[in-house]
């Protein structure tokens, strides 16, 4: 469970998060081994476990330890040389860009860290108290208060050279992201609000002088999942946006920083300026929580390339068990429909089917007859059943297409696929929606292969971009 560091400090957010010399060592030890049996081809689970054992350390932080060194192996092998690649102008994938599901990490005022398991967060965030995390010096963490720290203190985005050496990602509503329509849009929405005309341009600005925001395939991912259920329509079309930076010797802030952004996850360019950067690093709390994302300004983009998300005949296959569920839910949901009162001949405007909706129209000015409140009194309970059920159902059906295509995917992330589909979606529907997004977490490779056929589009930016 919780291991501790304690020794030379790096700076991660205005505080030491403390790194391990000795656990450098270790984390060698375990390594090397792996690597070499990595090159012959012949590493499995086996020689994970003997090394967790012979080190005295769990399994998982041994394959979290060989994990990056792995995948940038594989990446490096499977693409040529890493310095070939970037030479060729073609940016290399983040080496551990695509993980859905991982453990999330919290700096104890000790100064150790505190790992966390998905399902442990989980049951904290459900007012567990007991499942708190305790940190070997007896303290517990309250994630009420605390934020994700960096997941990997090893991340490569932690070394200054390797930021711009790298493809980051950006989920957008707009198409042609950074978009030029950005402001009129804008500007537009901020006429039609409530606020007095002479507030107008105070608001206009400070909407059309952020930062951009740009992160790994899953911060973007997860990115989108939550504004599709935070601000826009769950049908509201999205794209994901590869993108391509250069920073000169001056344009990376040094570090990485805590969270930078207000409630609504802004980040005004000033917050930029005033470090005297066009570039920084930052802790992600809210999108793959622990990763490296980074603000910057437009002026840095050099290229974007644009896929619709999710791509069209992207989805995961049907199974059969899904398409069984689907039938089960349909069939629940006819039982629920017949379980309604029969209104045969009842104007709508008169059907009240809760008592409250019944307040709610005589609160309204409706006049309502002592008939249509003797009627909704009789109805109430029958209305109810049928909700009941039909409630019951659909969570029936979410929770088992989830198994069945999220299977190794933490309880956040699901929670998050499920609110971005509509409620009330139809069984048969959900199951193609479900399906779709589920490919972007499950298959994130494919959905890339997408972009060998979207062209890149050299980035001049005019003033006042974002979204």
């Amino acid at each position: 469970m919780p291991w501790s560091n304690a020794g030379a400090g790096r700076g991660v957010g205005g505080r030491s998060v403390v790194v391990d010399v000795p656990g450098r060592g270790l984390r060698k030890a375990a390594v090397q081994p792996l690597l070499t049996l990595d090159r012959r081809g012949a590493l499995s689970s086996a020689h994970v476990q003997l090394s967790a054992e012979t080190l005295g350390v769990a399994e998982r932080t041994v394959w979290r330890w060989s994990g990056w060194a792995l995948r940038l192996r594989r990446d490096v092998r499977r693409q040529g040389s890493y310095t070939a690649l970037v030479n060729s102008g073609i940016s290399a994938e983040h080496p551990a860009g695509f993980e859905f599901d991982f453990s999330y990490w919290f700096d104890c005022d000790c100064g150790r860290r505190v790992e966390v398991t998905a399902g442990e967060y989980e049951q904290q965030c459900g007012g567990d108290e007991e499942s708190y995390p305790v940190c070997e010096c007896g303290d517990s963490i309250d994630i009420s208060t605390a934020r994700p720290a960096l997941r990997d203190l090893d991340d490569i985005d932690c070394h200054d050279d390797q930021v711009d050496r790298h493809l980051w990602y950006h989920t957008s509503p707009y198409q042609d992201w950074p978009s030029p329509r950005y402001r009129s849009d804008i500007t537009a929405l901020i006429k039609r609000s409530l606020l007095s005309p002479s507030e107008h341009e105070k608001a206009i600005e400070g909407r059309t002088s952020l930062a951009l925001h740009l992160g790994t395939y899953a911060a973007a991912v997860e990115n989108m999942l939550r504004r599709m259920h935070d601000q826009d329509s769950p049908t509201h079309r999205y794209w994901l946006h590869q993108v391509q930076v250069q920073l000169g010797a001056t344009d990376l802030a040094p570090g990485v920083r805590g969270e930078l952004s207000t409630w609504f996850g802004d980040v005004p360019m000033t917050a930029l300026t005033d470090l005297g950067a066009r570039a920084v690093r930052y802790v992600n709390t809210h999108e793959s929580p622990g990763s490296i994302s980074l603000a910057i300004d437009a002026t840095v983009i050099v290229r974007v390339r644009t896929i619709p998300l999710p791509p069209a005949a992207s989805a995961l296959p049907a199974t059969e068990a899904g398409e069984q569920a689907v039938t089960r839910a349909v069939a629940a949901l006819t039982a629920a429909q017949q379980l309604r009162p029969d209104t045969t001949g009842i104007p709508e405007e008169e059907i009240f089917e809760s008592e409250l909706d019944l307040v709610i129209a005589q609160m309204r000015g409706r006049i309502v007859d002592d008939e249509a409140v003797q009627r909704a009194n009789e109805f109430a309970s029958q209305f109810e059943e049928s909700r009941n059920q039909e409630h019951e159902a659909l969570s029936s059906l979410r929770a088992e297409l989830a198994e069945i295509y999220l299977p190794n995917v933490n309880p956040q992330l699901r929670t998050r696929v499920d609110d971005a589909i509509a409620v009330g979606t139809a069984p048969g529907e959900y199951h193609l929606r479900l399906r779709q997004l589920a490919a972007l977490i499950a298959q994130p490779h494919q959905v890339l292969r997408y972009f060998d056929n979207a062209p890149w589009r050299k980035f001049d930016p005019p003033s006042r971009l974002t979204s």
